[in-house]
C-alpha cells in the first residue's frame, strides 16, 4: 500500500486533502497553508 495513503488513513484525513495541502505548500511554502492566503502568497482582501 502507498505510504501516503496509509499515513492519511491513520491520521483520519483524505489522501486528496493531503495532496492539495502538498500542492499549496510547493507553490507558496508555509505561508500558503495559512488561512486567507492565496497560492501566490498574497493575502486575500
Amino acid at each position: 500500500m502507498n505510504v501516503v495513503v496509509e499515513t492519511c488513513r491513520r491520521r483520519s484525513i483524505y489522501a486528496t486533502t493531503y495532496y492539495k495541502w502538498k500542492e499549496k505548500y510547493n507553490e507558496g511554502e508555509e505561508t500558503a497553508l495559512l488561512p486567507g492566503v492565496m497560492p501566490n502568497g498574497k493575502e486575500k482582501i
